[in-house]
């Protein structure tokens, strides 16, 4: 996934906008007090710690993610959101400083996906459908779109069974959940499909609806993507790899039985 996902999500999104650590990152407590002071404070982090230092930088704001879970799931205060706005921010410009061409992968984006958590996973998608702040949501869907991957897609699936997701959030995370839809492996596959299914039986009945025709455009795109993967050797025939099954320890909050892994 390349920086050109953060255009491809905002054209999709335009109009709609107004614990089980990984080992770096446990590895990274204590040493990121910098980071986490600037992001309270909202002081700018000086560009040299987002460029030649980004991989401390953006293990650091993995870290601060995750550690911002437990605020913006219960009960979440105007300060909350703006921290996540500052932490966000700085991963979109890492994101963008390390923009690849071609088919290579971002390393940015690589290092994120290797060494994120579901609970930062959770904090992104709770950011991506708050109704409180634009900026926290618009933020971040668009480092959801590039950075998610099998290996974490479960969280955002998760938020789109909650029957309280609003208009805006319910299509901000399906949209992050139609980028993995092409070369989602087998598990994933057949829970996309299943949300799929889901979302049509939900909101057919009020498809005359204008605030939803954006969502049901990307609900069309998601089938597209899904259909996409009919050759014998695409990814929805094969299990996820074992370095790849974090979900098989995630705790649905609103799937129930949808959204447990067995392998």
């Amino acid at each position: 996934m390349c920086i050109s996902t953060i255009r491809v999500i905002a054209v999709m999104l335009l109009g709609l906008f107004a614990k089980a650590e990984a080992p770096a990152v446990a590895q990274t407590r204590g040493s990121c007090d910098f980071y986490r002071d600037e992001v309270r404070s909202g002081n700018t982090i000086a560009d040299n710690r987002l460029t030649s230092e980004w991989r401390i930088a953006l293990r650091c704001i993995i870290n601060i993610l995750d550690g911002l879970k437990p605020a913006v799931e219960k009960n979440p205060k105007p300060e909350d959101w703006k921290q996540v706005v500052r932490a966000t921010g700085a991963v979109r410009i890492i994101i963008a400083n390390n923009e690849t061409t071609g088919k290579e992968i971002n390393p940015a984006v690589q290092l994120f996906r290797a060494e994120t958590t579901l609970e930062a996973t959770s904090t992104l998608s709770y950011a991506a459908r708050s109704e409180d702040d634009g900026d926290a949501r618009l933020n971040a869907t668009l480092v959801l779109g590039n950075v998610i991957d099998n290996q974490h897609l479960c969280v955002p699936i998760d938020h789109l069974y909650d029957p309280k997701i609003g208009t805006k959030g319910r299509a901000n995370l399906l949209a992050v959940v139609s980028v993995v839809a092409p070369w989602a492996y087998k598990e994933n596959y057949e829970k996309i499909d299943a949300l799929y299914q889901y979302m049509k039986e939900k909101l057919d009945p009020l498809g005359g609806q204008d605030d939803l025709k954006q969502t049901f455009a990307i609900l069309d795109n998601i089938r597209q993507r899904l259909d996409f993967q009919q050759k014998p050797d695409s990814n929805k025939r094969t299990s996820i790899p074992k370095d790849l099954r974090a979900c098989e320890h995630y705790a649905p909050i609103w799937a129930g039985d949808r959204l447990r892994y067995k392998f």
